[in-house]
């Protein structure tokens, strides 16, 4: 307990002037890109990017040294790199994974379905069984997403029944980090 009534308060190493072209600076404009478009989502997280940042850099400042703190360049932008990142990443599963209603749900979950095969293709029997769903609701979700330009519907010839695949249209979203 001693030691800790001589610890000092942190402080920066950098003057005011070049601490206002902090990395928090592109943070503040993207939370006021997703402000503008109404994304309320958007606007919460990046809303919160930049209180992250501080309490990173003080957490990165005091490993540094517990006794006099002093939040360096590389302690701001290491924080800052870290919570811009988890930041994007948040987002993202959110963009992916959480549904607005029951069959939007269905949507992202065939989806997923698709994007987690090698080719992300796959016939309909498999594809049907793995939704669990009745046949008329599940065609009426592959029609919904086949109209929405998010699958294509190939019918392939066999010795027995034609063969329904049923593939992603395009690549699928993927997190990137940068």
């Amino acid at each position: 307990m001693a030691a800790a009534a001589s610890c000092a308060p942190a402080t920066w190493s950098e003057p005011a002037a070049v601490r206002k072209k902090s990395p928090c600076t592109q943070q503040v404009k993207t939370a006021q890109r997703a402000e503008s478009a109404s994304d309320a989502v958007g606007t919460t997280v990046w809303g919160r990017v930049s209180e992250q940042i501080r309490k990173l850099a003080l957490i990165y400042a005091i490993s540094e040294n517990h006794l006099a703190p002093v939040i360096h360049a590389a302690a701001a932008n290491w924080a800052a790199r870290f919570a811009m990142h988890q930041a994007r990443r948040m987002l993202f599963m959110a963009d992916n994974h959480v549904a607005e209603n029951p069959y939007h749900a269905d949507c992202l979950r065939l989806i997923r379905r698709l994007q987690d095969t090698p080719d992300q293709k796959l016939p309909h029997s498999v594809l049907l069984k793995q939704m669990k769903m009745d046949a008329k609701n599940f065609q009426e979700l592959i029609a919904t997403l086949e109209q929405q330009g998010d699958l294509i519907t190939t019918i392939t010839a066999t010795s027995g029944r034609p063969q329904r695949i049923y593939s992603l249209t395009r690549c699928p979203a993927k997190y990137t980090p940068h």
